[in-house]
């Protein structure tokens, strides 16, 4: 069985147990073992410091042969080149906003208003600053 990790572009040096599968400029980063989902992202971020872009693949991406691997990526291949030049020296950022409590008298409607629109313009506020 052959596991998908990521595709990318100008990989150095591989961790232990993963192999590096050329398509064109676009390399498949495959592992032969089975990964849970902390292994697959440790894998994932590990190729952000050894590879110029990195596409990450939905955990569980699994092929049994290597001409399994190569059929699907076959007709992919030219949209795979042009995300990876998209993402070439970018890094994903999450960013998570975890609103406060509400107003404390839920009974009182302009109170829940008035905190209702504070949490949308803290949110506009996270939006302007990232952009």
């Amino acid at each position: 069985m052959i596991w998908l990790y990521a595709f990318v572009r100008g990989v150095g040096e591989l961790p232990s147990g993963l192999d590096a599968r050329p398509f064109g400029s676009v390399v498949a980063v495959t592992g032969a073992d089975e990964p849970d989902p902390l292994r697959h992202g440790l894998v994932v971020e590990s190729l952000l410091e050894t590879a110029e872009a990195v596409l990450p693949v939905r955990f569980g991406e699994r092929f049994e042969t290597e001409p399994d691997l190569a059929a699907a990526v076959a007709p992919r291949l030219e949209a795979l080149e042009r995300q990876l030049d998209r993402v070439a020296g970018c890094v994903e950022v999450g960013v998570r906003v975890v609103p406060r409590g509400g107003p404390a008298n839920r009974d009182d409607g302009s109170a829940y208003m008035r905190a209702r629109l504070e949490e949308h313009l803290a949110v506009e506020d996270v939006h302007r600053r990232l952009a």
